[in-house]
């Protein structure tokens, strides 16, 4: 087979490889938050600086030396106990305690679910809801990813302003591909 016809595969080849539309993963430098109560572990980018409330169920990322002029980009994470292990009592606790942290998140905020698919985060079943909520000169955008785990409610969201959220997304994501849970055993 002559040279030209090789060089003609290769290229054949390399094309095909390159049209597989497999993404290289993200490389995302990050610093491992472990919940104190030793119910998870979370990635966050480098950088990062993050607070707990006051019973230390839920804590905020936020970029290190955000001015408030700056869009509010923030990762927020509950992960609080529930009394009951099945049942309807469990469910109700859980939706309870969920709309509470989202209240808490978002306050009043008139976002739209636009987006919503099931997905397990760390072997844990889970719902993402993707949101949106318009505000004088753009849009808010964000995600809330709901956990269903024996024993605990989690919920996990993220929000900025479009531009900042939309170059966020792949990051938001990889941390939760990462987040690893340990129940009781």
């Amino acid at each position: 087979m002559s040279m030209k016809r090789w060089l003609i595969i290769i290229a054949i080849c390399g094309l095909l490889v390159a049209c597989t539309g497999q993404v290289p993963p993200l490389a995302l430098n990050t610093q491992l938050y472990r919940d104190p109560s030793g119910i998870y572990a979370l990635p966050y980018p480098e950088g990062w600086s993050y607070s707990v409330d006051g019973d230390g169920t839920m804590v905020t990322f936020r970029p290190a030396n955000i001015s408030p002029e700056q869009d509010d980009l923030f990762v927020r994470v509950l992960a609080a106990p529930t009394v009951h292990f099945s049942g309807d009592e469990v469910s109700q606790e859980t939706n309870a305690i969920l709309e509470d942290f989202l209240a808490d998140t978002f306050g009043d905020s008139a976002y739209e679910i636009y987006s919503s698919e099931e997905t397990k985060v760390d072997r844990q079943p889970a719902l993402i809801l993707d949101i949106a909520e318009p505000l004088e000169d753009g849009y808010m955008s964000g995600r809330m990813v709901l956990v269903y785990m024996r024993g605990y409610a989690v919920g996990i969201a993220g929000s900025g302003s479009k531009e900042a959220w939309d170059a966020f997304l792949p990051t938001f994501k990889k941390m939760i591909s990462e987040m690893e849970f340990f129940p009781e055993q």
